[in-house]
């Protein structure tokens, strides 16, 4: 954990870890992908999916596995088309401030953990929590307004996601995104595939041969964040 004994303390962790015990498998399981990394039931990555959407050599050169976000962050929430599954990721710059760092911070099955889940990261580190309208997660928009401060809800349009896709896909081109392998993450960008949308493209899952959410959820924390340019105030709910 490369925050502790800075902006996490042990004591804070065994408190985190005492609370997990006593919610059983499901608390520990989710102990360990919030603070180690680990994953005890990954996605598999499977070899013979093709990289419909990122290239994969530079999606590769893009892996730090000792990228951290520092500073400001943005969340950004997607679910799966069957509600199977949701992710949670968030994005903000590196120490140096120039590439984009992408984080999936919860990625678990069903829906019914992503508001207090969502409410207690937003809370805890600062930051918006941008949804895709018009998405399946978008169902969560008005419980997440109700239980969290005005204002850190953010929406985002159909046309904003368009921008975003292209964004991030030229960022990851020019090798100004960040990643550490998450299974989850590499999973779905090794299975996305897109759609065309007027002149631009978006992510479709529908397409996609995996659950795409931790991509999806990657692209929209980055586009809302600011990643390849800075975003339009007009563009802004704030």
């Amino acid at each position: 954990i490369p925050a502790l004994g800075l902006t996490i303390s042990e004591r804070f962790l065994m408190g985190e870890w005492d609370r997990a015990q006593r919610k059983g498998t499901e608390g520990e399981n989710l102990f360990r992908r919030s603070y180690l990394n680990q994953w005890p039931d990954p996605p598999i990555v499977d070899a013979d999916l093709e990289w419909q959407v990122f290239p994969a050599e530079h999606w590769a050169a893009c892996l730090d596995p000792r990228a951290e976000i520092v500073g400001e962050c943005t969340f950004a929430i997607a679910v799966a088309e069957d509600r199977s599954w949701s992710a949670i990721v968030a994005a903000g710059y590196d120490e140096a401030g120039e590439a984009m760092v992408v984080d999936v911070v919860e990625y678990d099955r069903g829906t019914g953990w992503v508001v207090d889940r969502a409410d207690e990261l937003a809370r805890r580190w600062g930051g918006r929590v941008a949804v895709v309208m018009g998405s399946p997660a978008a169902t969560l928009i008005d419980d997440l307004e109700r239980v969290l401060p005005h204002g850190v809800v953010e929406p985002v349009t159909a046309e904003r996601y368009a921008r975003f896709c292209g964004r991030t896909y030229d960022a990851v081109v020019d090798h100004r995104v960040r990643h550490v392998g998450q299974p989850a993450l590499e999973v779905s960008v090794r299975g996305a595939e897109k759609r065309s949308v007027g002149d631009a493209w978006v992510l479709s899952q529908r397409r996609s041969s995996v659950d795409i959410g931790p991509l999806v959820a990657a692209v929209v924390a980055a586009g809302v964040h600011g990643v390849g340019e800075a975003l339009d105030p007009s563009e802004s709910v704030w």
